[in-house]
């Protein structure tokens, strides 16, 4: 799986999801690092994020950092997520690339680690 990059990043306001133009906006994120002894570890509060059903969703993290996320909803209360963290170095060649599938409940919040980041939010999965 090779991502191309995100056209949209998150702001202080915010950004929208480059899967659709109607969705609302994400929240602005908030990163924290962990233990500088070890690799870097960034938390990230997203908040309500919506998805749409079988739709890439890309979240630029900053510092060629982006992230793809891709719902698949198993039944009207749980949902499959693939989170694709992928950094690239100055140039645009890739230099890291840390893939996770998970399974979790629509509209509850959770959390999950992909490769040095571990997001927090509730995902919110619209129909095709």
């Amino acid at each position: 799986m090779l991502m191309t990059g995100c056209h949209k990043g998150l702001s202080a306001k915010g950004a929208k999801s480059s899967a659709t133009n109607s969705a609302p906006a994400v929240p602005a994120i908030l990163i924290t690092s962990s233990n500088p002894r070890t690799n870097e570890q960034f938390s990230l509060d997203l908040g309500v994020v919506t998805l749409t059903n079988h739709s890439e969703t890309c979240v630029a993290l900053g510092s060629g950092r982006n992230c793809l996320f891709i719902p698949l909803l198993i039944d009207r209360h749980n949902v499959q997520l693939t989170l694709t963290v992928e950094a690239t170095n100055g140039s645009g060649k890739m230099r890291d690339l840390s893939v996770t599938q998970v399974t979790t409940k629509t509209d509850e919040p959770f959390e999950v680690e992909v490769g040095e980041f571990s997001f927090s939010f509730t995902p919110k999965v619209v129909s095709e």
